[in-house]
């Protein structure tokens, strides 16, 4: 793993020993890496089947919003950056997105069949403020167009 000045981490470096993984999973990838996208789009890369990803969220938490109960619960694409400490006092936190953000990443990264859900609907405390997203590599035989989109 790349690492910035103080330890954080810039991105994963994905391992492979030539082939192709059928399922990847991903706790926490959105939350330290200071390059997201760059992040999941190398573990597509490497990704023929499925993927599992974890993090923090913001549907129900967001530190400049108030803290608990106090985050985006309206299905956002919405994703905070912390220069400091400021989620959860972790300075190892660099974003943290909502579930409907780490599903539009996963579209973006080269995923289909994305759906994500909470790990509670009720978190009462900040470590309780955890999502889930999944995904499908997406083939030649099932990637959809723009003119898809449209219809």
């Amino acid at each position: 793993m790349m690492e910035l000045a103080g330890g954080r981490p810039l991105l994963p470096t994905p391992v492979t020993s030539g082939n192709a993984a059928l399922t990847i999973s991903s706790l926490g990838t959105t939350t330290i890496t200071a390059l997201t996208i760059l992040a999941l789009d190398r573990l597509s890369a490497i990704c023929d089947g499925e993927i599992f990803v974890e993090s923090a969220i913001l549907d129900d938490f967001s530190p400049y919003r108030g803290g608990l109960g106090h985050g985006y619960s309206g299905g956002q694409t919405v994703m905070e950056f912390y220069p400091r400490d400021e989620y959860g006092r972790n300075h190892t936190n660099w974003w943290v997105p909502t579930v409907q953000c780490m599903v539009s990443l996963l579209e973006a990264a080269g995923f289909g069949d994305c759906r994500g859900w909470k790990l509670t609907d009720r978190p009462t405390a900040v470590g309780y403020c955890r999502g889930f997203a999944y995904g499908r590599k997406v083939t030649a035989s099932t990637q959809w167009t723009a003119a898809d989109r449209s219809a």
